[in-house]
């Protein structure tokens, strides 16, 4: 759990713990409303319930921004031949510049 009340500093160790020894994480305080995260968990369904094709047509952009499919993405090629069983739609700010890169 990440409560973003906390002090950057914490913050940062609080997200590294997790993406380094858990893989996921939940944020307290975030200050976004239930009625915007339901509506978000509602649209969610609604992208990943389209059709194939349309989905396709979102394929992840130079920004890295977008969909990816069922077997698109290894993220264990150790242990996997094939790509990973799951897919995924990336979102964010497209005019930060330095998507993808700590500071």
């Amino acid at each position: 759990i990440i409560d973003l009340c906390q002090t950057a500093d914490q913050i940062q160790r609080d997200f590294h713990l997790a993406a380094t020894q858990h893989g996921f994480f939940y944020l307290i305080n975030h200050g976004i409303s239930s009625e915007v995260q339901q509506m978000l968990l509602d649209n969610t369904v609604r992208l990943f319930d389209l059709d194939l094709d349309t989905k396709n047509a979102l394929e992840r952009n130079s920004s890295l921004y977008g969909y990816t499919g069922i077997e698109s993405v290894t993220l264990d090629p150790a242990s996997s031949k094939r790509g990973d069983s799951h897919e995924s739609f990336y979102i964010g700010d497209e005019r930060n510049a330095n998507f993808g890169q700590l500071t």
